[in-house]
């Protein structure tokens, strides 16, 4: 096909376009190159970012990291679309809450004479999670992206200090205990950082759990293993 000057290939509608993957090795010293070009995406990022961060130094590494851990956050919401957290409906005076919805029913069981006013209340119902997630050697690549996301699902519809984290190979590790208000962003931070390796030590994480919950203040608690 000869093209002249200023003309362009008509592109073939019936042939799907192609897309080009850096593989790990296509990184190099030298600067960013492929660190740039990876994918289209950042949850391509996110998906191998445990091949390749052994391969980048601190700045690059620190960069695809946050790139990871903005596609794993918006994954997570999502994923979640409207769902909202569990509460309870509270009677509450409404002289103390004023900006609640007011509940005549319980006001006139209450008071008929309407001089007390009572208002619904929505409060959390919280309850202490303990997360266990399998990062030995078979949970690389995208089933440990796929974790991060389940994990930040969790973490968005709780308070910050009711859950904990633990991480577990042939050994288990603490990346966030119960109590400790640390922002997801850092939590997911620590995560992506754990290194997948080892066999799966299913009992080391399940020992750490119960620790984890005997300092635990709330009544309510549970344990999620992901493997």
């Amino acid at each position: 096909m000869k093209l002249e000057y200023g003309d362009l290939p008509t592109p073939d509608p019936n042939k799907e376009p192609e897309i080009k993957f850096f593989p790990p090795e296509a990184f190099t010293e030298e600067g960013d190159g492929a660190v740039e070009n990876l994918s289209d995406t950042e949850w391509e990022k996110a998906l191998h970012y445990h091949e390749i961060k052994r391969r980048l130094d601190e700045v690059k590494r620190a960069k695809v990291r946050s790139a990871a851990i903005r596609a794993i956050i918006q994954k997570a919401l999502a994923t979640m679309g409207a769902v909202q957290r569990p509460h309870d409906l509270k009677p509450m005076p409404w002289n103390q809450h004023p900006q609640e919805e007011f509940d005549l029913e319980a006001t006139l069981e209450e008071d008929p004479s309407l001089q007390n006013l009572i208002v619904e209340r929505r409060e959390p119902r919280r309850a202490e999670v303990i997360i266990c997630i399998d990062t030995s050697l078979s949970m690389t690549g995208k089933k440990l992206a796929l974790t991060a996301v389940a994990l930040a699902v969790l973490a968005l519809q709780m308070d910050p200090e009711d859950y904990a984290v633990i991480a577990f190979e042939s050994d288990a590790n603490l990346i966030k205990p119960l109590g400790a208000r640390i922002p997801l962003d850092r939590v997911l931070e620590k995560f992506m950082e754990v290194p997948a390796r080892g066999l799966t030590n299913i009992e080391a994480g399940l020992l750490l759990a119960e620790k984890q919950a005997a300092v635990g203040t709330l009544a309510k608690k549970a344990a999620i293993l992901m493997t």
